[in-house]
């Protein structure tokens, strides 16, 4: 008995000791919790960097390690406390002390030093306290990317950690293990289970559709390639990937008609509407404003109306598209109500098409009201009507689809999808109406749809926001994050902020090992998903590391594609570098990247000339690289003028030169025409380019010998050691 007692009295004196315990580490929490609220969340960037990006090309480690030790020790008395308050209570089992001690160490919260292992350790504390979504998901990246080359990169672990998420409900990480099994990302490629994440996310999102208005919630997107800030990874027009910034606050600058209207001169009515659909769509760096929009659609609207029999029908079409938003926002409860208001939206929406039938938005407008608005405006045979008439016009498969596949596949013919919703239910029919369905087919669309909601599944936005922030390194791990749940262009983003490609006449970017691993694993994974600027990248990467044959592998599996991957097609093929030299598939390459790409024309001739060149000291010399019989067929003065119309616009019909191409391009070629013209054309251009390349290059010889000298007078010391400059890049969020 006495026995009992004394383990009953340890019992209660053990758990008045562990509840001091809590309340202990509640308070310190508590304590320090409070003081850093205090403190700003982060440092503001500087009033010189507003509206820029400054992103610095070179990386190392051991400035960035050296750059931790100063800013830790340069804390703050109220940071010094905070912090060893949140040690403490993390000690004593606080999981939030722990899990705060986590998100600084990795995000650099109150403007501390990050520190990627200190992060790694604390998150691995809050999981031990206590199961955690969000715990899991970063234990989960962390492995997987290594920070980067800051901690250790275990795949396995990832995998795990990233299930441990799942299973706790975070579809994040149901993201990131669909696209890893999609695609076979450290563990084998199996569909179906692919199949089976990506439902469960779809499935959530289709609720969050349906609970919006007519036609889907608003859903602000931030999934975009940082590159195409600076018009892509290798500038302007060079690229043969469209851009992701679709809602940049200039778009509808030089914007004056749509489908095939002939505008003549502006009209008030087209200035009126763009400022209306401007300030309704927003952009990246401002939000919608509905109440502008509406005043400036109901200003185009109400005076157009007064006035129509005397504009014009350029005129007439703005004035209809006004009155369509209108009616469009009415269906939607954004004219300042809280609720939809159909009488008004049915009302605006007949009326622009009275004014313009031909217009197309307001017909899926009405289909959708009278298919899926209330019931007592249902009229199933009248939405057939409408929606049937919009085959009559060309519409965009992203805003409409018709329902006949639906009825193909036995579903109901009422049923019309507009909308990213026809990709949910595309899948569904694949899967369930199709007695052999293809699975990856049920995962594209199931992909396409969630993609769809990266406003709710990824943290783009905040990344986007941390990059105008001067904070590149939180900006990574955001678009890092979104890559590792596959969406591509987060996944060319990631790569760009680790890796820039250098200009013409920059040094490639000095970084670690491990930086660039990652850059070309991102690149890899961007690739795949036919991002053929990625493959070029890739293909360049290898290049510049002696890996030739990996390279021409790169450029050749996209070269029918890219115009710019014919062209190193061409440059190995000249030089011989992993691959064998041959001068005449060298030229069929060469041509190739100017049928693709017409802005391709001037370094496509200088290589062709160049070609000539070696040719011509082959027949001096002799060599088994070309023979004649595989020369190159000299061009005529009818190819250089077809080819100049073409670069300038002014022929819309296959020149001589194209058919030429597709000659060139054929195993069977024929044999060289041989013309005085030609050789003395080809000579004349010889000298032209060789007399521009020489002054070339005395002029920045000139400029270099000015620069060491102005250098060796500033330092009075000609032999003291010249400082490095710091590689960036820098360029501004200009309209966005």
């Amino acid at each position: 008995m006495r026995t009992l007692s004394v383990l009953v009295t340890a019992l209660i004196s053990h758990l008045v000791f562990a509840n001091d315990t809590i309340t202990k580490a509640d308070q310190l929490y508590d304590h320090a919790s409070n003081l850093l609220h205090t403190i700003p969340m982060f440092k503001p960037p500087s009033p010189e960097m507003a509206g820029q990006l400054l992103l610095q090309m070179d990386y190392s480690f051991d400035l960035v390690r050296t750059e931790y030790q100063e800013r830790m020790s340069s804390l703050s008395d109220v940071q010094r406390e905070a912090l060893d308050l949140l040690i403490e209570s993390a000690d004593l089992g606080n999981v939030d002390a722990a899990f705060m001690l986590a998100e600084m160490n990795m995000y650099g919260n109150y403007t501390f030093p990050t520190n990627g292992s200190l992060a790694l350790q604390y998150y691995h504390r809050v999981v031990e306290l206590e199961p955690n979504a969000t715990a899991y998901f970063n234990l989960g990246f962390i492995y997987a990317t290594g920070l980067f080359g800051e901690v250790e990169l275990n795949q396995a672990k990832a995998n795990m950690y990233y299930e441990f998420a799942f299973e706790q409900g975070d579809l994040r990480a149901a993201m990131v293990l669909g696209y890893r099994y999609f695609y076979g990302v450290s563990m084998p490629e199996e569909c179906d289970k692919a199949k089976f994440y990506y439902r469960i996310v779809a499935d959530e999102m289709k609720k969050i559709w349906d609970q919006g208005p007519l036609g889907g919630p608003h859903l602000d997107s931030f999934n975009i390639r940082v590159s195409d800030f600076q018009d892509g990874v290798y500038g302007k027009g060079v690229g043969d990937v469209k851009t992701s910034l679709k809602r940049r606050s200039d778009r509808y600058d030089h914007i004056l008609h749509t489908d095939t209207l002939t505008v003549d001169e502006y009209s008030i009515y087209d200035q009126i509407y763009y400022r209306a659909i401007t300030n309704y769509e927003g952009s990246y760096t401002r939000s919608r404003n509905f109440a502008k929009a509406y005043n400036n659609a109901m200003k185009g609207y109400t005076e157009g109306l007064t006035e129509l029999r005397r504009l014009q029908d350029y005129e007439k079409y703005y004035v209809a598209r006004c009155a369509y938003l209108l009616g469009h926002m009415s269906m939607r409860g954004e004219t300042g109500g809280t609720a939809p208001d159909y009488d008004k939206a049915l009302e605006y929406l007949k009326k622009s098409l009275e004014i313009f039938p031909k217009l197309i938005d307001p017909k899926i407008d009405l289909g959708l009201i009278y298919s899926k608005g209330p019931e007592s405006l249902r009229d199933p045979a009248l939405a057939k009507s409408y929606f049937n008439s919009i085959q009559l016009y060309q519409s965009s498969p992203s805003n409409f689809t018709y329902g006949p596949l639906g009825q193909a596949f036995g579903v109901g013919e009422t049923q019309y999808y507009t909308g990213i919703e026809q990709y949910y239910h595309y899948a569904e029919i694949f899967e369930h109406k199709q007695k052999e369905f293809n699975c990856n087919d049920v995962v594209s669309y199931l992909r396409h749809f969630v993609e769809y909601f990266d406003p709710i599944l990824t943290s783009l936005n905040w990344a986007h926001h941390e990059l105008g922030s001067d904070r590149p390194s939180n900006a990574l791990i955001g678009y890092a994050m979104a890559a590792e749940m596959g969406f591509e262009e987060a996944q060319a983003s990631a790569a760009f902020l680790m890796y820039q490609p250098p200009g013409l006449l920059e040094l490639p970017p000095v970084i670690p090992k491990e930086r660039r691993e990652m850059a070309k694993v991102y690149i890899t994974r961007s690739s795949w998903q036919n991002n053929w600027d990625s493959t070029v990248l890739l293909g360049d990467m290898y290049f510049a590391e002696g890996e030739y044959e990996k390279a021409v592998s790169c450029y050749a599996g996209v070269d029918l594609r890219s115009a710019q991957a014919s062209f190193n097609m061409g440059w190995m093929y000249e030089m011989g570098l992993g691959v064998e030299k041959d001068f005449n598939l060298a030229k069929r390459y060469y041509d190739l990247s100017m049928a693709n790409h017409a802005k391709a024309y001037l370094p496509v001739q200088i290589s062709l000339v160049r070609l000539r060149f070696k040719r011509l000291i082959n027949k001096v010399f002799g060599s088994e690289n070309m023979s004649d019989e595989t020369a190159p067929e000299p061009r005529t003065w009818a190819d250089w003028l077809n080819l100049y119309q073409k670069v300038r616009g002014k022929t819309q019909i296959p020149s001589d030169y194209e058919i030429g191409v597709e000659r060139n391009l054929s195993p069977e070629m024929t044999e060289p025409q041989e013309n005085l013209i030609d050789l003395t054309e080809e000579f004349v251009i010889i000298l032209f380019f060789g007399g521009a390349f020489f002054m070339f290059w005395v002029v920045y010889m000139l400029q270099q010998r000015q620069i060491r000298r102005r250098n060796a007078e500033a330092r009075g010391d000609q032999d003291a050691p010249q400082p490095q400059p710091e590689i960036q890049i820098r360029f501004g969020f200009v309209a966005i």
